[in-house]
């Protein structure tokens, strides 16, 4: 259902003809494009719920992919894409690179001009999972350890 509703919007943004002749010329393309964004999340929320690995990594791409002609109708998802992304990578059990992304979220002033809200306390949320890992200092460890050995050219422990 939610596949349906994405190719719908997704039609939609990309074709004004088909908003002209089905009488939805007031949703426009840029209304189109945040409803396809916002179906798209909602998919990747629903895979990772009920560990769909695959159908969360194809969502979070088709999200990823969507930044620039949603930049291009003045609508920034940037954000939200890169939680989803991050998120993603989490479930896969990439904790590092999810790090990475969340704490360039954290950082980043750009949260406030979003088109879809993400939120500094969501953010980090979905850095520190007790549920996950014993510890946050656990988990911080590990990114400052693969951290230093960027810095300094090593090896990271899992030889990638």
């Amino acid at each position: 259902m939610l596949a349906m509703r994405q190719a719908t919007f997704g039609s939609l943004a990309k074709r004004t003809h088909l908003r002209t002749r089905s009488g939805t010329d007031h949703i426009g393309e840029r209304e189109a494009r945040k409803l396809e964004a916002k179906t798209l999340i909602e998919i990747c929320k629903m895979a990772r719920k009920h560990e769909i690995l695959q159908n969360a990594i194809t969502a979070s791409t088709q999200l990823e992919n969507l930044v620039q002609p949603c930049k291009d109708v003045g609508l920034d998802i940037s954000g939200v894409a890169a939680l989803q992304a991050a998120n993603v990578l989490w479930l896969d059990g990439q904790a590092v690179p999810a790090i990475d992304i969340l704490s360039t979220l954290v950082q980043g002033n750009g949260l406030a001009s979003q088109s879809i809200e993400v939120g500094r306390a969501k953010l980090l949320a979905t850095l520190v999972r007790p549920r996950e890992y014993h510890s946050v200092r656990v988990l911080l460890t590990l990114h400052l350890r693969e951290v230093g050995s960027r810095k300094h050219g090593l090896k990271s422990p899992t030889g990638s």
